[in-house]
């Protein structure tokens, strides 16, 4: 395959990743994937499928075509009207925050406190995905920026959250977490709805 190297960067920027971590992510060395990316390698088709995978886009969409628009956020509706629109212009916002807090990890709290200083506006954004999948009896730790609705799972099991120290149980009716941190647990697998109580 060829003419890809420069699809790779963009990928990878519109993801929000380094280049170190494109390239653990996909099973290869640092200086291998740098060398993709400059059009110093060939793509075979079995990296090409992993990039696909990686960036959660259609396999032909990796070397031809537009741009595909990250999934994260996504579009959640067609663009009717002007508010609808507007709306879609919010979500690729967030979509864009999103990508920086992933790319800068740890640093990202101090960059978002020196922005929201700078431009007095909030960068606390909707979490990004519409569903959390529990595994059975395992902790999953998630970061809410905003308060969110729990709601929508099934087998109506009780399902444990943990934040700030408070420990709540809850067996199938919504309720309400965030912001902060919150550790989700349950003894069987299953997936957790969200609406954000902001959109």
């Amino acid at each position: 395959m060829t003419n890809c190297h420069q699809r790779l960067a963009a990928l990878r920027l519109l993801a929000g990743l380094s280049a170190r971590e494109a390239a653990r992510r996909l099973g290869l060395k640092l200086s291998r994937y740098l060398a993709l990316e400059r059009g110093e390698a060939q793509l075979t088709p079995a990296i090409a499928d992993a990039v696909a995978a990686l960036y959660d886009i259609p396999p032909q969409s990796v070397c031809s075509g537009p741009l595909p628009i990250p999934r994260s956020y996504g579009y959640p509706f067609d663009a009717e009207d002007e508010v609808t629109e507007m709306l879609l212009t919010l979500y690729e916002v967030y979509a864009a925050i999103d990508r920086w807090r992933q790319a800068l990890g740890d640093e990202w709290p101090e960059y978002r406190k020196r922005l929201e200083a700078i431009t007095g506006l909030s960068l606390a954004t909707p979490y990004p995905n519409p569903i959390i999948h529990l595994p059975s009896k395992v902790p999953v730790v998630v970061r809410f920026d905003l308060p969110h609705v729990v709601k929508g799972w099934f087998p109506p099991i009780r399902v444990t959250a943990r934040q700030g120290g408070k420990v709540t149980e809850h067996s199938g009716k919504p309720f309400e977490v965030g912001p902060g941190v919150v550790e989700f647990w349950s003894p069987r697998a299953i997936k957790l709805r969200l609406r954000s109580r902001v959109l």
